[in-house]
């Protein structure tokens, strides 16, 4: 198996997670509607609870990852962009004088 179809086989296995959201928001809905369709009056007091509950189903998706998670990739990502940035670059090693095919000649 080469590693396009490992990728693909792992994305297909990863969106299985999808299905629990949809389960998870699919039953928040379906209560409000059968709270609201048994007394309307009570809408201004569910709908809130309704849609925190909606917010919370779609967040334990976030397609595996936790808080701590997303924190630790944040910092890994400025570790990473600021080592490139301090990094010299080919070009300034060069003086600006010397072109890369008189680099090359040397």
């Amino acid at each position: 198996m080469d590693l396009a179809s490992a990728k693909m086989i792992g994305a297909g296995l990863a969106c299985i997670a999808l299905v629990g959201a949809g389960i998870g928001i699919g039953n928040v809905f379906s209560a409000l509607i059968n709270s609201v369709a048994r007394n309307p009056a009570a809408q201004g007091q569910v709908q809130p609870f309704a849609f925190l509950g909606f917010a919370l189903a779609e967040r334990q998706n976030g397609s595996g990852s936790s808080p701590r998670r997303s924190a630790s990739r944040q910092r890994q990502r400025s570790v990473r962009s600021r080592q490139q940035k301090s990094a010299p670059s080919p070009r300034s090693a060069a003086s600006p004088s010397t072109s890369p095919v008189q680099l090359q000649r040397s």
